[in-house]
């Protein structure tokens, strides 16, 4: 596999899997019992096994693991990252993180 291609793929799964556990991983919490007089209360391994399916994030964040345990192992584990490449690499996580944030907070509140 192409290095370069290889480093696209594992920023931007880095990006989904960051998005994942710090945006839709807060609202599976919240949302894991239900909201309004209906809600019943969880805890233990139910409530872990409700976070794990709402909205399915559990087998996406699994699944993005892979994907990047995978995208990591496939590498040259020789090869030495630049530090101009390695900031550049920030650059993009930190904008493809924010653009990601807001494209969901317009969805979650939409006006």
């Amino acid at each position: 596999m192409n290095a370069s291609l290889r480093h696209a793929l594992l920023i931007a799964v880095d990006v989904i899997l960051g998005f994942l556990i710090l945006c839709v991983l807060p609202f599976a919490w919240i949302l894991r019992d239900g909201l309004g007089p209906d809600s019943v209360g969880s805890t233990g391994i139910t409530a872990l096994s409700k976070i794990f399916m709402t909205f399915y994030v559990g087998p996406a964040i699994l699944l993005f693991i892979s994907f990047h345990l995978l995208l990591r192992r496939a590498g040259n584990p020789d090869s030495v990252t630049p530090p101009k490449v390695s900031m550049i690499s920030w650059g993009a996580i930190i904008v493809a993180a924010s653009v990601l944030s807001l494209i969901f907070v317009r969805i979650i509140f939409r006006s």
